[in-house]
């Protein structure tokens, strides 16, 4: 029998009369939700309908429903919430926001529009190949720059092309202007996206008692980001080998510009103030953000070290519990070297239906940072935190004015 894993996990978070309504309109199957009384054995009698009555069909089922998983993590929640902002009808978006969880609102998408569901697979990949240094490669380019002529992305197909050595119609590209948000009056970045395919991979396939050898060919996937901004231009491809030339092709072919290859600036912290008592966060103007706290501090010496934490639910602060852990009313973090710091962010609610989020920002060393967030819009808030406060500084530039308040 195939695996039915992630089917299973899709019903054991919905409705069961939910199920019914979509497994009948998207695949033409057609299960009666049972009289048994509770929700559990109404999916379990689902459950066992399926496996009986329509085992012919699982194989083609799973892989759908392992995507519709796919869209119900972090980078899921923060796919569909684009699509719903930017692709849906006016009439249709309350609809979508109000279904009860993740799992409604993907299995809902591919219903609806299994183009849009692919656009959110697409968008999801995005943001699961920005957030990994493996897989993203970044490159400094003049600000202010626009993509206005869709011609240019015929040109773009036709270097990217001649760069995997494929007919240009092998090659798919489109170019999407993101915006900040649902008004779409400021430009966050341009999205550009590149669908190519992999060398042939040999398969084999049984016919009148034989195998028969064949060739089946893949696609993949790369994207690319540019903020008018800053100049950031993104490279994001498992394929370190495409970031050079992608880059290039986007650059040259795109943006009308030369490509330097220039890195972006390495970015250090300045988070050694953390230390000082009288030194107090600032979180004016961040939408979204009603707290924030430092909940950790590490002091190394020479042959000994020291990590204090004070969690967002104590009512003191870091140097309280810095005292609290030494038992000596006279310590202080002001005059020792910081080797690590996180600092929570406390997130309102996007609508109703959702909790409060917390967001941390982790640093250590003078350019490790890292985020622990739940929605790719937390990333921004975190990042806008940190130049807000005065902790960022970028090497070979000036501070920006944010970090020169001290």
């Amino acid at each position: 029998m195939p695996h039915i894993e992630s089917l299973e996990a899709v019903l054991r978070r919905v409705n069961p009369d939910f199920f019914q309504a979509m497994m009948s309109s998207a695949f033409s199957i057609d299960l009666r939700v049972p009289s048994a009384t509770g929700v559990r054995k109404q999916r379990k009698s689902l459950l066992n309908a399926l496996i009986h009555y329509y085992d012919d069909r699982l194989p083609e089922l799973n892989p759908v429903f392992e995507k519709i998983l796919l869209l119900c993590d972090s980078s899921g929640q923060d796919a569909l919430e684009a699509i719903r902002t930017e692709s849906l009808p006016e009439d249709l978006k309350e609809t979508f926001r109000t279904l009860s969880n993740q799992y409604h609102r993907s299995l809902w998408l591919y219903d609806y529009d299994q183009r849009l569901f692919a656009e959110a697979l697409d968008k999801r990949q995005l943001r699961v190949l920005r957030r990994s240094s493996r897989s993203c490669a970044g490159f400094e380019l003049p600000r202010g720059l626009s993509i206005d002529d869709k011609g240019q992305v015929k040109s773009f197909r036709a270097a990217m092309a001649e760069v995997l050595m494929c007919p240009i119609d092998a090659v798919a590209a489109e170019v999407i202007p993101r915006f900040e948000d649902e008004a779409c009056v400021r430009l966050e970045h341009y999205e550009v996206r590149l669908h190519y395919n992999l060398p042939p991979e040999s398969a084999g396939r049984v016919e009148q008692n034989q195998l028969i050898p064949c060739d089946i060919l893949l696609a993949t996937s790369a994207f690319m980001t540019y903020e008018p901004d800053n100049g950031a231009l993104y490279v994001m491809s498992e394929d370190t080998r495409l970031w050079h030339p992608a880059g290039k092709a986007v650059a040259e072919c795109l943006l009308n510009v030369v490509f330097t290859a220039r890195p972006l600036d390495v970015i250090t912290y300045d988070y050694q103030k953390l230390g000082d008592q009288t030194f107090q966060l600032n979180i004016g103007g961040l939408e979204g953000v009603f707290g924030a706290k430092v909940t950790l501090l590490g002091v190394r010496g020479n042959k000994s070290s020291l990590l204090v934490s004070s969690p967002v639910s104590d009512h003191g602060d870091i140097h309280s519990a810095g005292i609290e852990l030494t038992q000596w009313d006279g310590f202080r973090f002001a005059g020792r070297r910081l080797s690590r710091a996180s600092i929570t962010i406390k997130l309102r609610p996007n609508d109703p239906t959702e909790n409060e989020r917390t967001a941390v920002i982790n640093l250590s060393g003078e350019s490790r940072c890292s985020f622990r967030y739940s929605r790719e819009k937390d990333k921004r808030v975190c990042q806008r935190f940190l130049e807000l406060n005065g902790l960022v500084r970028r090497i070979g530039n000036e501070l920006s004015p944010a970090a020169n308040d001290d």
